[in-house]
C-alpha cells in the first residue's frame, strides 16, 4: 500500500513523506487488522478509532490554547 501512496502522492520532501506515512500507520490505516464499522459510515468509524488512540490515561490532562487577533480600521467613519 505504501508503494501505491508513493505512486499517487508527490510529497515535497522525504521528511514530509515519513511524517504522513507514520501518521497513517499510527491511525491503523496501513494495518491488516479489520476495522469495526461504527455508525454505519466511514467517518464515524474513523472517529471511533481516534477516540481509542487518543483517550486520556489516568492523571493526564488536556490543554487548550487560544490566540486572538484583533485589528482596527481607523479610517472607517462612525467608529
Amino acid at each position: 500500500m505504501i508503494n501505491k501512496i508513493d505512486e499517487l502522492v508527490m510529497f515535497p520532501n522525504e521528511s514530509e513523506r515519513t511524517r504522513i506515512v507514520s501518521g497513517l500507520r499510527w491511525i491503523g490505516l496501513l494495518s491488516a487488522e479489520k476495522a469495526t464499522l461504527r455508525g454505519g459510515n466511514l467517518l464515524d468509524t474513523l472517529c471511533a478509532r481516534l477516540e481509542q488512540l487518543m483517550k486520556y490515561e489516568a492523571g493526564e490532562r488536556d490543554l487548550v490554547m487560544l490566540q486572538h487577533k484583533l485589528w482596527s480600521n481607523t479610517r472607517t467613519a462612525g467608529w
